[in-house]
Protein backbone atom coordinates (compact mmCIF):
# COMPACT_ATOMS: atom_id res chain seq x y z
CA UNK A 1 0.00 0.00 0.00
CA UNK A 2 1.27 3.45 -0.91
CA UNK A 3 0.19 6.15 1.54
CA UNK A 4 0.15 9.83 0.57
CA UNK A 5 -0.62 12.70 2.95
CA UNK A 6 -1.69 15.94 1.27
CA UNK A 7 -0.10 18.89 3.01
CA UNK A 8 1.10 22.39 2.29
CA UNK A 9 4.90 22.48 2.39
CA UNK A 10 4.64 25.38 4.85
CA UNK A 11 2.33 23.51 7.29
CA UNK A 12 5.12 22.47 9.65
CA UNK A 13 2.91 21.86 12.70
CA UNK A 14 0.58 19.61 10.71
CA UNK A 15 3.50 17.73 9.16
CA UNK A 16 5.02 17.14 12.59
CA UNK A 17 1.66 15.81 13.82
CA UNK A 18 1.29 13.42 10.86
CA UNK A 19 4.86 12.16 11.20
CA UNK A 20 4.16 11.25 14.82
CA UNK A 21 0.82 9.60 14.01
CA UNK A 22 2.23 7.38 11.24
CA UNK A 23 5.55 6.63 12.93
CA UNK A 24 3.80 5.45 16.10
CA UNK A 25 2.46 2.47 14.14
CA UNK A 26 5.42 2.00 11.81
CA UNK A 27 3.49 3.04 8.69
CA UNK A 28 5.40 4.31 5.67
CA UNK A 29 4.01 7.41 3.99
CA UNK A 30 4.95 10.33 1.77
CA UNK A 31 3.88 13.95 1.91
CA UNK A 32 2.29 15.26 -1.27
CA UNK A 33 2.53 19.03 -1.57
CA UNK A 34 -0.96 20.51 -1.64
CA UNK A 35 -2.05 22.71 -4.53
CA UNK A 36 -2.51 26.31 -3.42
CA UNK A 37 -5.60 28.35 -4.42
CA UNK A 38 -3.35 30.51 -6.61
CA UNK A 39 -2.37 27.50 -8.75
CA UNK A 40 -5.57 25.45 -8.57
CA UNK A 41 -7.45 27.10 -11.43
CA UNK A 42 -4.53 26.72 -13.85
CA UNK A 43 -4.25 23.04 -12.98
CA UNK A 44 -8.00 22.62 -13.47
CA UNK A 45 -7.71 24.23 -16.91
CA UNK A 46 -4.83 21.91 -17.81
CA UNK A 47 -6.62 18.64 -17.01
CA UNK A 48 -10.31 19.61 -17.12
CA UNK A 49 -10.69 22.61 -19.46
CA UNK A 50 -14.28 21.59 -20.19
CA UNK A 51 -15.25 21.65 -16.49
CA UNK A 52 -16.82 24.51 -14.55
CA UNK A 53 -15.70 25.40 -11.02
CA UNK A 54 -18.04 28.34 -10.37
CA UNK A 55 -20.02 26.57 -7.63
CA UNK A 56 -17.12 26.14 -5.20
CA UNK A 57 -14.69 28.45 -3.44
CA UNK A 58 -11.04 28.85 -4.38
CA UNK A 59 -10.05 26.88 -1.27
CA UNK A 60 -12.39 24.01 -2.18
CA UNK A 61 -11.03 23.96 -5.72
CA UNK A 62 -7.47 23.84 -4.34
CA UNK A 63 -8.43 20.96 -2.07
CA UNK A 64 -10.12 19.05 -4.91
CA UNK A 65 -7.23 19.58 -7.31
CA UNK A 66 -4.75 18.46 -4.63
CA UNK A 67 -6.56 15.14 -4.32
CA UNK A 68 -6.91 14.76 -8.08
CA UNK A 69 -3.19 15.48 -8.47
CA UNK A 70 -2.47 12.51 -6.17
CA UNK A 71 -4.75 10.31 -8.28
CA UNK A 72 -2.90 11.30 -11.43
CA UNK A 73 0.44 10.62 -9.71
CA UNK A 74 -0.80 7.18 -8.61
CA UNK A 75 -1.76 6.45 -12.22
CA UNK A 76 1.73 7.42 -13.37
CA UNK A 77 3.22 5.04 -10.80
CA UNK A 78 0.84 2.26 -11.84
CA UNK A 79 -0.26 1.64 -8.26
CA UNK A 80 -2.86 -1.07 -7.72
CA UNK A 81 -4.17 0.76 -4.63
CA UNK A 82 -3.39 4.11 -3.03
CA UNK A 83 -4.37 5.45 0.39
CA UNK A 84 -4.84 9.22 0.56
CA UNK A 85 -5.04 11.35 3.69
CA UNK A 86 -5.22 14.98 4.70
CA UNK A 87 -2.75 16.29 7.25
CA UNK A 88 -4.99 16.75 10.29
CA UNK A 89 -6.08 13.16 10.87
CA UNK A 90 -5.64 10.68 13.71
CA UNK A 91 -5.30 6.96 13.05
CA UNK A 92 -7.14 4.25 14.96
CA UNK A 93 -5.70 1.11 16.50
CA UNK A 94 -4.09 -1.52 14.25
CA UNK A 95 -4.01 0.93 11.32
CA UNK A 96 -0.69 -0.60 10.30
CA UNK A 97 -2.49 -3.84 9.37
CA UNK A 98 -4.52 -1.91 6.80
CA UNK A 99 -1.98 0.62 5.54
CA UNK A 100 1.22 -1.39 5.21
CA UNK A 101 -0.26 -3.77 2.63
CA UNK A 102 -3.29 -4.11 0.35
CA UNK A 103 -3.82 -7.88 0.28
CA UNK A 104 -6.70 -7.58 2.79
CA UNK A 105 -8.87 -5.72 0.26
CA UNK A 106 -11.51 -8.05 -1.25
CA UNK A 107 -11.65 -8.33 -5.03
CA UNK A 108 -13.94 -5.93 -6.88
CA UNK A 109 -13.83 -3.33 -4.10
CA UNK A 110 -12.37 -0.12 -5.50
CA UNK A 111 -13.32 2.71 -3.10
CA UNK A 112 -13.00 2.43 0.69
CA UNK A 113 -13.79 5.30 3.02
CA UNK A 114 -11.54 5.03 6.08
CA UNK A 115 -12.82 8.17 7.80
CA UNK A 116 -15.92 9.06 9.78
CA UNK A 117 -17.63 12.41 10.17
CA UNK A 118 -19.74 11.03 13.06
CA UNK A 119 -22.98 11.68 11.19
CA UNK A 120 -25.81 9.20 10.64
CA UNK A 121 -25.54 7.30 7.36
CA UNK A 122 -27.00 4.24 5.65
CA UNK A 123 -24.82 1.16 5.30
CA UNK A 124 -25.63 -1.77 3.06
CA UNK A 125 -24.45 -5.35 3.11
CA UNK A 126 -21.21 -6.36 4.78
CA UNK A 127 -18.29 -7.50 2.63
CA UNK A 128 -16.66 -9.25 5.58
CA UNK A 129 -14.77 -8.72 8.82
CA UNK A 130 -11.09 -7.78 8.60
CA UNK A 131 -8.83 -7.31 11.63
CA UNK A 132 -11.87 -6.63 13.87
CA UNK A 133 -13.29 -4.04 11.48
CA UNK A 134 -16.07 -4.54 8.95
CA UNK A 135 -16.52 -3.38 5.37
CA UNK A 136 -20.03 -2.20 4.49
CA UNK A 137 -21.34 -0.83 1.24
CA UNK A 138 -21.94 2.89 1.69
CA UNK A 139 -25.49 3.77 0.63
CA UNK A 140 -25.61 7.39 1.73
CA UNK A 141 -23.47 10.49 1.32
CA UNK A 142 -20.82 10.63 4.06
CA UNK A 143 -19.00 13.95 4.51
CA UNK A 144 -15.23 14.26 4.49
CA UNK A 145 -12.38 13.29 2.19
CA UNK A 146 -9.56 13.07 4.73
CA UNK A 147 -8.91 9.33 4.51
CA UNK A 148 -9.75 6.79 1.80
CA UNK A 149 -8.36 4.09 -0.50
CA UNK A 150 -8.75 3.98 -4.29
CA UNK A 151 -7.90 1.33 -6.84
CA UNK A 152 -6.53 2.26 -10.26
CA UNK A 153 -9.93 1.31 -11.69
CA UNK A 154 -11.66 3.73 -9.30
CA UNK A 155 -9.33 6.56 -10.29
CA UNK A 156 -10.16 6.08 -13.96
CA UNK A 157 -13.88 5.96 -13.17
CA UNK A 158 -13.80 9.12 -11.03
CA UNK A 159 -11.81 11.10 -13.59
CA UNK A 160 -14.29 10.06 -16.28
CA UNK A 161 -17.22 11.11 -14.05
CA UNK A 162 -15.72 14.56 -13.49
CA UNK A 163 -15.30 15.12 -17.22
CA UNK A 164 -18.76 13.76 -18.01
CA UNK A 165 -20.49 16.01 -15.48
CA UNK A 166 -18.36 18.98 -16.61
CA UNK A 167 -18.15 20.18 -13.02
CA UNK A 168 -15.48 20.28 -10.34
CA UNK A 169 -17.17 19.75 -6.97
CA UNK A 170 -15.81 19.48 -3.40
CA UNK A 171 -13.74 16.30 -3.17
CA UNK A 172 -16.07 14.46 -0.77
CA UNK A 173 -18.94 14.98 -3.22
CA UNK A 174 -16.79 13.59 -6.02
CA UNK A 175 -15.92 10.54 -3.91
CA UNK A 176 -18.92 9.84 -1.72
CA UNK A 177 -21.94 11.43 -3.37
CA UNK A 178 -21.87 11.16 -7.16
CA UNK A 179 -20.59 7.53 -7.33
CA UNK A 180 -23.22 6.39 -4.81
CA UNK A 181 -26.24 8.12 -6.32
CA UNK A 182 -25.16 7.64 -9.95
CA UNK A 183 -24.40 3.99 -9.15
CA UNK A 184 -21.29 4.14 -11.33
CA UNK A 185 -19.03 2.43 -8.78
CA UNK A 186 -19.60 0.79 -5.39
CA UNK A 187 -18.23 2.60 -2.37
CA UNK A 188 -17.44 0.87 0.91
CA UNK A 189 -17.05 2.12 4.47
CA UNK A 190 -14.65 0.65 7.03
CA UNK A 191 -16.33 0.41 10.43
CA UNK A 192 -15.22 1.30 13.03
CA UNK A 193 -13.49 4.04 11.04
CA UNK A 194 -9.70 3.91 10.77
CA UNK A 195 -9.18 7.67 10.83
CA UNK A 196 -10.84 10.90 11.91
CA UNK A 197 -10.11 14.58 11.33
CA UNK A 198 -8.93 16.74 14.19
CA UNK A 199 -11.91 19.11 13.89
CA UNK A 200 -14.34 16.16 14.16
CA UNK A 201 -12.51 14.37 16.98
CA UNK A 202 -11.77 17.45 19.08
CA UNK A 203 -14.72 19.64 17.95
CA UNK A 204 -12.31 22.42 16.95
CA UNK A 205 -9.42 23.12 14.58
CA UNK A 206 -6.14 22.54 16.42
CA UNK A 207 -3.88 22.76 13.40
CA UNK A 208 -4.41 26.00 11.51
CA UNK A 209 -4.10 25.94 7.73
CA UNK A 210 -4.58 28.56 5.04
CA UNK A 211 -6.50 25.97 3.01
CA UNK A 212 -9.19 25.89 5.71
CA UNK A 213 -9.86 29.56 5.07
CA UNK A 214 -12.55 30.16 2.50
CA UNK A 215 -14.12 26.72 2.81
CA UNK A 216 -17.89 26.88 2.57
CA UNK A 217 -20.66 24.36 3.08
CA UNK A 218 -21.33 23.21 -0.46
CA UNK A 219 -24.90 22.80 -1.59
CA UNK A 220 -26.21 21.52 -4.88
CA UNK A 221 -27.34 24.34 -7.18
CA UNK A 222 -31.03 25.13 -6.81
CA UNK A 223 -33.15 24.23 -9.82
CA UNK A 224 -36.70 25.42 -10.44
CA UNK A 225 -39.14 22.52 -10.47
CA UNK A 226 -42.84 22.15 -11.22
CA UNK A 227 -45.39 22.07 -8.36
CA UNK A 228 -46.09 18.33 -8.76
CA UNK A 229 -42.38 17.60 -8.68
CA UNK A 230 -42.03 19.69 -5.52
CA UNK A 231 -44.67 17.50 -3.86
CA UNK A 232 -42.87 14.34 -4.97
CA UNK A 233 -39.58 15.74 -3.71
CA UNK A 234 -41.07 16.55 -0.29
CA UNK A 235 -42.60 13.06 -0.02
CA UNK A 236 -39.26 11.48 -0.85
CA UNK A 237 -37.57 13.71 1.72
CA UNK A 238 -40.12 12.68 4.36
CA UNK A 239 -39.62 8.99 3.58
CA UNK A 240 -35.87 9.45 3.87
CA UNK A 241 -36.25 11.19 7.22
CA UNK A 242 -38.42 8.39 8.61
CA UNK A 243 -36.08 5.78 7.19
CA UNK A 244 -33.10 7.63 8.63
CA UNK A 245 -34.69 7.74 12.06
CA UNK A 246 -34.89 3.94 12.25
CA UNK A 247 -32.21 2.55 9.95
CA UNK A 248 -29.30 5.01 9.77
CA UNK A 249 -26.37 4.81 12.15
CA UNK A 250 -23.14 6.50 13.08
CA UNK A 251 -19.77 5.00 12.15
CA UNK A 252 -17.56 5.46 15.18
CA UNK A 253 -13.80 5.97 15.33
CA UNK A 254 -11.71 3.39 17.13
Amino acid sequence: MKNFVISLSSALERRHHITQVFNEQGIDFEFFDAITPEKAYDLKEKYFPECCSDNISAAELACAMSHIAVWLHAKELGLKYVAIFEDDIYLGGNANLFLNCSNWIPKNIDVIKLETFLTKIFLGDSAGNIHNRSLYQLKHFHFGGAGYILSLKAIDCLLTEIKMKKNILPIDWVLFYNPIYDNCIKVYQLSPALCIQDKVKNKEITFESSLEEGRVQFETPKIKVKFINKIKRELIRLIKQVKGLFFSRIVYFK
